[in-house]
């Protein structure tokens, strides 16, 4: 029965058809014959059997096993039902609202841009609020929970579609934000506000200059609609002591500045990273995601584990860290590093880190006491703080992008951040003087995978099968980049294939190859440049849902999250700014300090 009731709750939720299934549940609540007579005038010819069916065996539940019908149905059906109900009207409403959305394209205002990608972001971040609710109150997990798969199965297609009009109405925003308003603009904030005014940047210009001390903050897979989803969230759950979302309060205090960047092309923390701490692109760097290939390497090079010779080797150091800039100016840097991936002596953290020094924080939990200690020992140096926090992003690729998992992970870092600023407003006051500030940014964001896994192996042979021979497949994650083929005919027959190939699955991609002018803007195909070599003939970026990987179709992996691809969730990250300044040092106070 409660199989029977499933299936034809999916179906009337499929169809869209309310009223009916609002009639279904008055009559889950007291079964009879006029009931039936009433849903059966309003509800569709195709559907009429099966309530016909599942209605009056209903009844004879009702009539024959009263206490089993209390059980299953009273306290179970019409609660879940009704559950559904609230989540599948949410979602319907968020998707309506979205679509009906007249986007504005500000080309060359930022703070405008950024307010548009906030407004374009919140209807797909109330649908994943929604959908968390529900499974809260549920009590399921739609990444795991594998016997209510069908309760749930209506609702996640509809965010799937708002996701899908996010994408297109996004389109020219992530192009935008790639090229221009990327997190290179990391390390120019960091310049303009320790050592020289920038005028000519917008992101720079919106915020305050003549800082002595910066700590920056990276969270590694915290993507802009995972910070509104954060907000929203947790922000539920507040109470009068110390229960409150540390962003949304900023917010409503006016104590924080809530801009927006766009990660690299390949949404990877190798490329992210390189960006962020040296001001440049992958163009110019060649660091265009954690693993890749060229000519004379059979398999691949994972660019955070090579050596620093060959790191020097593969790709173009010239461009100096922030954490060097800084020092050059007597300014002391340090990056804490809260990972549980070693840095140890390799290429790719004696670039990124060079001139800072390097403190591994395990557990990652410890360090906001750790920086509290550190900024104790600090009264009349400048410096700049850097911390990489991994926890999120960890979570995030196996529990899913906005699981309760996730929420925990989200809830910790509000609770560690929130009693930081409570501890130095209560035991150094005298740093609120404006002459501190506080970024919060990322690599990349997040995007959900939810089992749909692209095997490396099936797109070999179907290159195979287009005469496409001896090339390498690297995937990395949500990107598959192609090297070795010969020729531009080549490059053609083997772009086609893959596009028949993600029609014929219903995956929504992006396709570079070297021959497109777009591709030209984000990889170096000068000869004379030794990182050409690094740049792939052709690079398949995930859209919509899914993960590139390469063990066997049967195998299942818990693995529901993931980024490399070009989706909305992983190219936006956001720039949050706080200053330590008087302003919010009485706001602290007045909301937490003196009610205690």
């Amino acid at each position: 029965m409660i199989k029977k009731l499933r299936s034809l709750r999916k179906e009337l939720l499929n169809r869209g058809d309310i009223i009916c299934y609002r009639m279904i549940m008055i009559f889950l609540d007291s079964p009879n014959d006029n009931d039936i007579k009433n849903i059966l005038k309003i509800s569709s010819v195709e559907l009429k059997t099966e309530i016909i069916s599942v209605l009056y065996d209903l009844i004879d539940m009702y009539e024959d096993d009263f206490s089993r019908y209390k059980k299953e149905i009273l306290y179970g059906q019409i609660f879940i039902w009704s559950q559904v109900l609230i989540c599948y009207e949410e979602l319907i409403s968020q998707k309506e609202l979205i679509t009906t959305h007249n986007e504005k394209y500000y080309s060359d205002d930022y703070l405008n841009a950024c307010k548009e990608i906030n407004n374009l972001s919140k209807y797909y971040t109330k649908s994943q609020v929604a959908m968390s609710s529900f499974e809260e109150v549920f009590g399921v997990d739609r990444y795991l929970d594998r016997l209510c798969s069908e309760d749930i199965e209506p609702l996640v297609e509809i965010i799937f579609d708002i996701k899908k009009i996010l994408e297109l109405k996004s389109k020219r925003y992530k192009e935008l934000f790639i090229k221009q308003w990327n997190t290179t603009n990391i390390n120019k904030v960091i310049e303009h506000q320790l050592i020289r005014y920038n005028g000519e940047n917008q992101v720079c210009t919106t915020l305050e200059c003549n800082k002595r001390n910066v700590i920056l903050l990276i969270i590694d897979g915290f993507g802009f609609s995972q910070y509104q989803w954060n907000k929203k969230l947790i922000n539920s759950e507040i109470n009068y002591t110390y229960n409150e979302n540390i962003f949304s309060w900023l917010n409503r205090v006016n104590c924080i500045k809530e801009l927006v960047l766009g990660s690299s092309h390949i949404t990877d923390t190798s490329a992210g990273l390189a960006q962020i701490f040296c001001g440049q692109k992958s163009i110019k760097t060649g660091i265009i995601s954690s693993k890749l290939s060229k000519k004379d390497i059979n398999g691949f090079k994972d660019t955070k584990t090579l050596s620093i010779d060959e790191f020097e080797k593969y790709f173009d150091t010239s461009k100096c860290s922030i954490t060097e800039l800084v020092r050059a100016f007597n300014i002391e840097s340090k990056v804490y590093y809260c990972s549980r991936y070693r840095t140890g002596n390799l290429g790719f953290s004696n670039y990124i880190f060079n001139g800072a020094e390097v403190e591994e924080v395990i557990p990652s939990e410890r360090i906001f006491s750790v920086l509290q200690d550190d900024i104790d020992n600090l009264e009349q140096n400048k410096y700049l703080r850097i911390i990489y926090l991994t926890g999120l992003d960890n979570s995030g690729h196996t529990m899913g992008a906005y699981s309760k998992f996730e929420k925990f992970e989200h809830e910790k870092f509000n609770v560690l951040f929130r009693n930081f600023l409570i501890e130095i407003a209560l035991e150094k006051p005298d740093l609120f003087n404006n002459e501190t500030s506080i970024i919060i940014t990322a690599d990349h964001g997040m995007s959900e995978s939810s089992r749909v896994m692209i095997n490396r192996y099936d797109i070999k042979m179907k290159l195979l099968g287009s005469n496409i021979k001896n090339c390498r497949l690297i995937e990395n994650n949500r990107a598959l980049l192609i090297y070795g083929i010969n020729n531009n005919n080549e490059i053609t027959m083997a772009k086609n294939c893959l596009v028949d190939y993600f029609e014929s699955i219903n995956i929504d991609v992006d396709i570079l190859d070297k021959s497109n002018d777009e591709y030209r803007q984000y990889y170096c195909i000068n000869e004379h440049n030794k990182i050409s070599d690094l740049s792939p003939d052709i690079i398949v970026k995930l859209i919509g849902n899914g993960l590139f990987y390469s063990k066997e179709s049967s195998k299942h992996l818990l693995h529901y999250g993931g980024h490399g691809g070009g989706s909305f969730e992983e190219q936006f990250v956001p720039l949050l700014q706080l200053d330590l300044n008087n302003k919010l040092l009485n706001c602290i106070h007045k909301r937490f300090i003196n009610i205690i």
